[in-house]
């Protein structure tokens, strides 16, 4: 009995040891699992402040690819306006370039026949010139023969005035 009694109560000191050895790993898990929870808590806290800067950067972000692709869609608005205002420019140049090729066309045909017919009246003018200064002379002899027989006839008169 006495034997038996040393063995249980050796298996009870035993059981008392583990009993202690599990009480103190249980107390040391419980303190590691409040810590743990305490960094959890903490970095669910920092984790949520991330996710509102990260959404709030994200929301910045958006806004300013809006206003990006607005600029964008703008500046590209005002190109293709510029080009087809500049294509209107070129247009309305040619437009006038054509019109003054062909007024000059005109102009210089109007030129070539007012030099033609210039020519032509020139060449009345000369031809009537000659026979004018022709004429003019025939007239000077005519004169001349005019003056001659007025003066043989008053010569003629005044011999027979005298006879």
């Amino acid at each position: 009995k006495n034997e038996n009694d040393q063995q249980n109560e050796l298996k009870i000191n035993e059981k008392d040891e583990e009993i202690e050895r599990l009480k103190s790993e249980n107390d040391n898990l419980k303190a590691q699992t409040k810590e743990y929870m305490q960094q959890t808590m903490e970095l669910t806290e920092n984790l949520e402040k991330q996710q509102i800067s990260f959404d709030n950067d994200n929301e910045n972000l958006k806004k300013q690819m809006e206003e990006f692709e607005q600029r964008e869609y703008d500046l590209m608005d005002n190109k293709n306006e510029n080009d087809q205002q500049n294509e209107l420019k070129i247009n309305e140049k040619d437009e006038e370039i054509e019109r003054l090729k062909s007024e000059n066309d005109n102009l210089k045909a109007q030129t070539k026949e007012y030099m033609q017919q210039t020519m032509e009246l020139t060449e009345n003018l000369e031809k009537q010139q000659i026979s004018f200064d022709n004429d003019n002379e025939n007239l000077k002899k005519q004169m001349e023969e005019f003056e001659q027989r007025e003066y043989d006839l008053m010569d003629n008169k005044n011999e027979n005035d005298q006879q």
